[in-house]
């Protein structure tokens, strides 16, 4: 396992200045159809003003990829709404992916970073997708943490430094 992780996560970063900002946007843009086609509606409150942060911007891209993905698949095609919001907090920038899905159960919280750990169906899902984006956020000095979840839906929070901060 550690060594997948490790595949997924240490080749050779092209560590460059990124807009957190463009980043969400690029990353909702390529998902859109599959939002669409899940009728899910995108709503964003990005008010960090200060907003770049150093680090590999594939990897920065990916834990926000996963974070979507997951948000939509949470909705079960039922419909629903994602709301990304950013703002800064000290020498961080924080990004909460909040989605309207039907929550996080309290067994699977537990887990849910844990790698090949699960609650899609067989088939639809490896279990690596939030242990991978955890483990992105903490190589670039920052967190990944599930805040708040029911059953009306949860509350994903990337923190990454800042760029000039002092994190």
């Amino acid at each position: 396992i550690r060594a997948l992780l490790d595949y997924a996560t240490d080749a050779a970063p092209e560590i460059a200045p990124l807009d957190v900002h463009a980043v969400l946007e690029d990353v909702a843009r390529f998902l859109r159809p599959m939002r669409e086609r899940a009728r899910v509606a995108l709503t964003t409150d990005l008010a960090a003003e200060a907003r770049e942060v150093t680090g590999d911007e594939v990897q920065i891209r990916q834990i926000f990829t996963n974070l979507f993905v997951n948000a939509i698949q949470a909705m079960k095609g039922h419909g629903g709404t994602i709301r990304l919001a950013t703002r800064n907090v000290g020498d961080f920038v924080e990004t909460d992916v909040v989605d309207s899905g039907s929550g996080v159960s309290d067994a699977a919280r537990a887990q849910i970073f844990r790698p090949f750990f699960t609650t899609k169906p067989r088939g639809e899902g490896t279990g690596l997708g939030l242990s991978t984006a955890r483990r992105i956020a903490q190589l670039h000095g920052g967190s990944l943490e599930l805040i708040e979840t029911s059953p009306h839906g949860s509350v994903f929070r990337v923190r990454l430094a800042r760029r000039g901060g002092r994190s």
